[in-house]
């Protein structure tokens, strides 16, 4: 079908009507005189303007709806470094990374993971080798080690722009736009948050959505490379974090004949067997270090790292059990500031969006995804993340067929946003202004400047400007805005990053280095990186064994987490420190009994 179709209005002028609605506006035309046809005058009844591609289609789209591919990667990508000089390691996972990552450092070995000189087997090495490769360069530095998962959640976001210009090439008449997932990808707050984690999510993100990009590429005909990609996206997932690939992966893949707009290139028989030996060959690739891992360590400790720190999780083993309910109850929260759109609610936007292939395969994927997480015994809300592109395909088509329906699905997501925003904006500047009150009225200290708390505010102001504009233009900006308000709110936030800094222990505790360190209960390697630890520290099980412990560390000292500034135990001296909303005692050996 053409592009434009004319229609003869008389009097020497024609309309041009687009046939493609997810391309101009609904019901645009452009009314030309005949001597404005771009064709050689002759004596026509009528003309028809020549059919575009599939790739120039997908990419005249691309100019006018997102601007181009890489600017909400960048948009996310300075955002979030910048955040780095905001917010220090946080405890627990953070800090623990660390841990690891300093050990493996200093020992020069990153296939025997260690915490505090235990074989640490819960996470796959590639992140570790990753950042000890940057360091022989440039030496130790926690913010080039906590920039590569940031480096990976931007190149997320590129991958999910190369798969919504496969899916509109290849779906043509009736796509959803180019330029939205990718943007709405971006403006995700749960994208935002852990997208610039020290953790492993934006790796296995990548891999799903390359394994997704070579899924789709071999379901439209092309199998030889779709395969290909599909075994290289779940290589790269293993690698990043373990067999829990295969839940964002698997069921996409071997689900295609229900999300596919037509026949499958092969018998269903005959995809299920090649998908089944692409996802198998991806995770035969790994042998490269799991094989190497299993000679470093025990038998016992590679298998935990290959299979129990994935499937341990699935019956709880590691913690976080939660109710079967657990994500389907976040999943309006995960999912903001959508949910509050009226076309989520819409049975008719429903009907439309559903016709969409770029729709359906978002919907298997997050469904998917979030079915299999809860089926699990331990489940945290950040398990989802490697699926939020499934989700953002499935968002970009509620918002085009609720366009096509002549309905605004912007408006309250950006109201939302706004309120949100002002807020948020007011409280901590009246918390800049008047700390004094807030901290004994709310226990907490205050934004200590009022320019983040303006910046807040003025973001708000703009999301209000925002909903006036074009949808498209909307869209992105939206998502801009809403990435620097996370960037102000951070900003406001630092007395709590201060109190939850680990270089705050270190300089109120000298020699943490070198001295003799016993922890009291769970050690999330909080201090490991922060001290610069070589040697590992000593765990107790409650705090009354800490007065034994000092009468043979004369020279050490003991960590525990307690809800006051009272000694926990008598015959030591304690320096107490604001930490994780409660406090770290640091016990010594009593001066008066030396």
């Amino acid at each position: 079908m053409p592009l434009l179709r004319e229609k003869e209005t008389g009097a020497g002028k024609f309309s041009l009507i687009c046939n493609y609605p997810s391309y101009c506006r609904h019901g645009e035309t452009i009314s030309l005189s005949a001597e404005s046809r771009w064709y050689p005058p002759k004596k026509q009844e009528s003309f028809v303007v020549p059919q575009p591609s599939s790739t120039s289609l997908a990419l005249n789209r691309a100019r006018g709806l997102s601007w181009a591919g890489g600017v909400p990667a960048l948009v996310f990508l300075l955002v979030a470094v910048a955040a780095l000089w905001v917010r220090p390691p946080l405890a627990i996972d953070e800090t623990r990374y660390l841990a690891v990552e300093w050990e493996s450092y200093i020992t020069d070995n990153h296939l025997l993971l260690t915490l505090n000189g235990v074989p640490y087997t819960h996470k796959t090495p590639l992140l570790f080798a990753m950042v000890e490769e940057i360091w022989d360069i440039t030496g130790p530095n926690q913010m080039l080690a906590r920039l590569i998962p940031i480096l990976f959640g931007a190149a997320a976001i590129l991958l999910l722009r190369v798969l919504t210009g496969i899916l509109a090439r290849d779906e043509g008449e009736g796509v959803l736009p180019v330029g939205q997932p990718h943007w709405i990808l971006a403006g995700l707050p749960m994208f935002a948050i852990f997208g610039q984690a020290f953790m492993f999510d934006t790796m296995l993100a990548c891999g799903a959505l390359i394994a997704i990009i070579g899924t789709v590429t071999a379901a439209h005909g092309r199998m030889r490379s779709g395969l290909l990609l599909l075994l290289l996206g779940v290589s790269l997932g293993f690698a990043s974090k373990g067999p829990v690939i295969l839940l964002h992966t698997a069921p996409v893949a071997l689900l295609a004949p229900f999300w596919v707009m037509g026949e499958l290139p092969v018998s269903r028989m005959k995809w299920t067997l090649l998908v089944v030996a692409a996802i198998l060959g991806g995770a035969a690739i790994n042998a490269v270090w799991v094989v190497p891992s299993f000679i470093e360590m025990s038998k016992s400790s590679g298998w935990e790292l290959v299979w129990t720190q994935t499937f341990g999780r699935v019956e709880g083993k590691f913690g976080h059990p939660r109710p079967i309910w657990f994500l389907f109850a976040l999943l309006p929260a995960l999912l903001l500031p959508w949910t509050l759109s009226s076309a989520t609610w819409s049975r008719s936007v429903w009907r439309r969006a559903l016709k969409s292939e770029s729709v359906r395969l978002g919907l298997v994927w997050f469904v998917s995804a979030l079915i299999l997480h809860s089926l699990s015994a331990g489940k945290q809300a950040y398990y989802l993340f490697p699926s939020l592109p499934g989700a953002a395909l499935v968002i970009a088509g509620f918002v085009e067929s609720a366009a096509a329906e002549r309905k605004d699905a912007l408006k309250f997501p950006l109201a939302a946003g706004a309120m949100l925003m002002v807020a948020g904006g007011i409280i901590f500047l009246a918390g800049a202004l008047f700390p004094s009150q807030i901290r004994a009225t709310f226990g907490f200290d205050p934004a200590t400047t009022v320019l983040p708390p303006v910046g807040l505010l003025l973001c708000g102001l703009a999301c209000w400007g925002i909903m006036r504009a074009r949808d498209g233009r909307r869209l992105a900006a939206g998502a801009i805005v809403g990435l620097v308000a996370f960037l102000f709110a951070q900003m406001s936030l630092a007395p709590i990053w201060q109190q939850n800094d680990p270089s705050r222990i270190v300089q109120a505790v000298p020699g943490l280095n070198e001295r003799p360190v016993a922890w009291v209960g769970g050690y999330n390697g909080e201090i490991s990186f922060a001290a610069a630890r070589t040697t590992p520290i000593d765990i107790l099980d409650d705090t009354s064994q800490a007065p034994a412990w000092l009468s043979e560390h004369p020279e050490g000292v003991v960590f525990s987490h307690v809800d006051n500034t009272e000694a926990p135990v008598t015959g030591v001296d304690a320096t107490f420190l604001r930490w994780r909303g409660h406090y770290l005692a640091a016990l010594t050996r009593e001066k008066a009994s030396e």
